[in-house]
């Protein structure tokens, strides 16, 4: 049976190993090597860009800590998310017809690696066998639970998440790391918790954050403008876009309508523009999780259909306002979830404290912990899920 403890203390003492420093150290002859992760992920329109947005936070975290990290995808998600490009990591691209050959990933990875890292609905228990050979340890980031799997730790992030949903697809010496405890959030999110927790408690509703993700190819931002046009109050508003065709629009509309505000494309600062903002509108994927981290209402759209289970579970906690789906949503659904949130300080303060108790920001550093963890590759499990 898949391991049943989870123990934030002992996550945080057993943090870098002495098995993974020896290996770190040198490699038998006094020289120092450098740990290596390969990270097989993708983005597209129909999953967003989510994927790759998590698994670079592991990336970031673990280069952090000394470690090598290679992503292999393709050249479509690449510029799909402008993110991987612009990182300091190895980006290998694969060519179209070997997205799932095993044998490709391995000669784009170098036919090694201390850690293989998954993050694809379309990848399972043969494809992660056939990596054995040359990965010490497989990991999976999964949030389906519809599949097998070959893999030595497994992390669902979504709330709700127990050890039966994945006892009977992954091997009895498999970690699993479930719920919202284990957010895939860069570092940088858990840092803006204590300033944006102190803002909730005063600050009355004047700025709106409007994120749809790195796509947006349903044109939710446009949406949404509109509805904030049509309000009563008098907002300053945020838009942070993924793409340049949806930054370019997003201009032209705040002017057009005559809103007050700024477009941020490409942002590598969202951790802070979410804390200085007061309500957030935007799509019910990843973006959750670090909203809830900094405490911050929002008013969701599903705009994938793989965000309907985190949608759903967060809007049932009371952690966001679900509007509905990208494909039947009106501005009026948007407006009136956004103005009964600013004009009932009731209200707000619950989904603050909703969504802040869903998820702290410190989630990577405990999955890192354990991929990092010596006693997992010999077999022996000791965590599993967690609470924010």
């Amino acid at each position: 049976m898949p391991c049943a403890i989870w123990n934030r203390s002992a996550i945080q003492r057993k943090s870098g190993s002495s098995f993974w420093k020896d290996r770190q150290n040198g490699d038998g002859n006094g020289r120092a090597r450098l740990m290596k992760a390969v990270l097989r992920c993708d983005a597209s329109s129909a999953v967003g860009a989510g994927h790759v947005v998590r698994s670079l936070a592991i990336a970031d975290f673990l280069a952090g800590q000394g470690w090598q990290c290679w992503f292999v995808t393709t050249e479509q998600h690449v510029e799909i998310y402008t993110g991987l490009s612009s990182s300091d990591h190895h980006v290998v691209t694969l060519p179209p017809d070997a997205l799932f050959n095993p044998d490709a990933l391995a000669a784009a990875a170098g036919d090694s690696a201390d850690l293989l890292i998954l993050d694809h609905y379309q990848l399972g228990i043969e494809y992660e066998t056939a990596c054995r050979d040359w990965a010490d340890r497989v990991a999976v980031i999964d949030d389906l639970a519809d599949r097998r799997h070959d893999c030595d730790v497994l992390v669902d992030q979504a709330p709700g998440r127990t050890t039966k949903d994945y006892r009977h697809l992954v091997p009895d010496h498999c970690c699993l790391l479930l719920g919202s405890g284990f957010a895939l959030l860069r570092e940088e999110f858990g840092l803006h918790r204590p300033a944006a927790l102190e803002r909730r408690e005063t600050a009355a509703v004047q700025r709106v954050l409007v994120a749809f993700g790195g796509t947006d190819t349903k044109q939710m931002t446009s949406l949404a403008l509109l509805a904030l046009s049509k309000l009563d109050g008098s907002y300053e508003v945020v838009v942070v876009a993924g793409r340049e065709a949806v930054a370019v629009q997003a201009g032209k509309q705040l002017e057009q309508l005559g809103l007050s505000g700024a477009v941020h494309y490409g942002a590598s600062n969202v951790a802070e523009l979410m804390r200085d903002s007061d309500i957030a509108v935007g799509a019910a994927g990843v973006s959750s999780l670090e909203r809830c981290a900094l405490a911050l209402p929002t008013v969701a759209v599903v705009t994938a259909e793989n965000q309907r289970r985190l949608a759903t579970s967060l809007a049932a906690t009371g952690a966001l306002f679900l509007a509905g789906d990208a494909e039947t949503v009106e501005e009026q659904d948007l407006g009136r979830a956004i103005e009964e949130l600013a004009t009932s300080p009731s209200r707000y303060q619950r989904m603050v404290r909703a969504a802040a108790a869903q998820c702290d920001g410190s989630g990577i550093s405990r999955v890192a912990a354990v991929l990092q963890e010596s006693q997992i590759l010999a077999g022996q499990t000791s965590f599993t899920k967690g609470a924010g």
